[in-house]
Formats: structure tokens, C-alpha cells, sequence
């Protein structure tokens, strides 16, 4: 899994939004490879005591998922930065297209299909909305798990 050792996963997490567990145990395949950041704007404990282990950072700055994004994005260590939201689930081919694409010659950006699992009864025409934006124009919505080189970004 040679390629998973390039990546830094940024994780923005919300006061109190405990949805980044099962991300977590969706990405546990790439511990020990790829580096994990969480970005807090205040303490949790559950997460505190992950960073205890090798390669998961806890960070902290200002309130903003975009301010905690760039804060992650500063911090990371490795060459790709994966910036997922806490509330991200991973589809079965999620790590598979990442591996494939990390091990070809890419450049730009990568994102994923946007899929909502739960809300209002208009997400999924929400998410129809934005694939279709995506296909058409290439401009991915933010929840789609933009992967990005760190020099490019």
C-alpha cells in the first residue's frame, strides 16, 4: 500500500459532530500509511486520545471549515492532501479509484460522486444537480472529497 503513504487526509470536525467515527473505521485500511488530521476548534476527547497513535495529528484553530481545511492543509506532511468532512462515507470503490489514480500520472484535482445519505427529502435531487455540474463543467461541490496535490494547492 505504497501509494496510501503519500497522502494527508484533512478531516474538519465541528464542535460536538461525533460523525467522524465511522469515517474513521472506513479509513482504517490507510493507518499506518496514509497521515490522518483532524482540524478542532475545541478539544474532544475521543479524538484526542487517537492521536496517541502513529500518523493521526490533532490540530486546533479558528472556527470555519474552510479556515480548518487550510490549517490541515499547512500541517500536512505528505505530497497529496484527501479533504474529507467529517460527516464523508466512503462507497466500496472509494479507496480503489484513489489507488488508481495515485499510482498513475495525474494532475489537477479528483473528486467524487456526491451522494447523500441522509436529510432533507430534496438532497437527492440536490446531488443529481451537482454530478450533473460536475460532468458538464468539472466544478466539484465541496462535500465530493477533493484530492489534490500539496504544491498545487
Amino acid at each position: 500500500m505504497d501509494w496510501a503513504n503519500q497522502i494527508s487526509i484533512v478531516i474538519p470536525v465541528a464542535p460536538g459532530d461525533e460523525s467522524w467515527k465511522i469515517l474513521l473505521s472506513q479509513l482504517e485500511p490507510l493507518k499506518g500509511h496514509a497521515e490522518i488530521l483532524f482540524s478542532l476548534v475545541e478539544p474532544s476527547a475521543a479524538i484526542e486520545e487517537l492521536s496517541q497513535q502513529k500518523q493521526i495529528k490533532v490540530i486546533y484553530g479558528l472556527k470555519g471549515r474552510a479556515r480548518q481545511m487550510n490549517l490541515g492543509a499547512a500541517q500536512a506532511d505528505r505530497g497529496v492532501l484527501w479533504f474529507l468532512h467529517a460527516d464523508t462515507q466512503l462507497t466500496g470503490n472509494s479507496l480503489s479509484v484513489l489507488e488508481r489514480v495515485l499510482t498513475a500520472r495525474w494532475d489537477g484535482i479528483l473528486f467524487f460522486k456526491l451522494k447523500f445519505f441522509d436529510g432533507p427529502l430534496l438532497m437527492p435531487l440536490t446531488a443529481f444537480g451537482v454530478n450533473l455540474r460536475n460532468r458538464l463543467f468539472k466544478l466539484p461541490f465541496g462535500d465530493q472529497g477533493f484530492v489534490i496535490k500539496k504544491e498545487t494547492f
